[in-house]
Formats: structure tokens, sequence, C-alpha cells
């Protein structure tokens, strides 16, 4: 399922598809690239359950993912959404199951290695910090 992945031009376009990476430089993405894991997935893979400990998010490139949360409401999830990304970064448990609809592609990027790219990448922090208050002003 995982495979350890090494920066190339196509995962730097992707990762400028997610609204979060559009303004950051280069740099940045390269480094968080690097840090990130390809995973293949396969269709009735789970991801996550409800509870499980948030450590990682993934940037879905290719395939669907149906995200269902304890009352049974669900969403089917395409390509070029990061999903658990919140989960994560609030240390919170999951709050959804992650199940794989279609045959996936995407980057896993754990936690800890995003916080190592935001040490060394100020501008990223700054977008990012920005996106998270824009999302509590917004009210999503």
């Amino acid at each position: 399922m995982l495979q350890t992945a090494t920066a190339s031009t196509g995962q730097v376009i992707d990762m400028r598809q997610v609204p979060m990476f559009r303004r950051c430089n280069v740099e940045a993405l390269i480094s968080l690239t690097r840090r990130s894991r390809d995973v293949s997935l396969s269709p009735g893979e789970v991801l996550w359950r409800v509870g499980d400990p948030s450590t990682f998010w993934l940037l879905l490139e290719e395939g669907a993912v149906r995200c269902t949360n304890e009352a049974g409401e669900s969403v089917l999830l395409q390509p070029h959404f990061v999903l658990g990304i919140m989960d994560s970064i609030g240390r919170q448990p999951r709050t959804y199951e992650a199940r794989i609809e279609a045959p996936s592609f995407g980057n896993r990027i754990d936690l800890e290695a995003f916080l190592g790219v935001l040490e060394t990448h100020f501008e990223l922090a700054r977008d990012f910090l920005s996106m998270l208050a824009r999302s509590v002003l917004d009210g999503d």
C-alpha cells in the first residue's frame, strides 16, 4: 500500500491544485513532497475509522473516498481534496470513517513531517494559519 516518495514535478503540480498550497513557494512544496508518501488504495480499503488517532492526512490525486460519520451521513470526495487535515492538526480522534470507493492514488502527509516543513518555510506556515483563521471566521 505505501511507498516512499521522492519529489517529482507532477507531485509539486498536483499540490498546487490544493488551495492551501497555491501561493506556496516551490521549495516548500518540494520539501513537503519529499516528506510525503505515495499511496495506492483499492476499493473497500479503510483509511481510518471513527475514533482512530489522527496522525496523517491524504491529498487525494485520483479516485474517490466515501467519508461517513457516526450518524450515517456521508459524502463522496473526489481528486484534489485533502482529507483528514483538520483532525490531524487539532490532534483529535477521527470523526468519520474514510473508505476507498474507486481505485485511488494520493499523498499521505504525516503531521510531524508537515510541522517540520512549517519550521523551515515561514510563508507556508503563514498561509496555513491564514487558511485556518478563515475557516474559523467563516464557520466552516
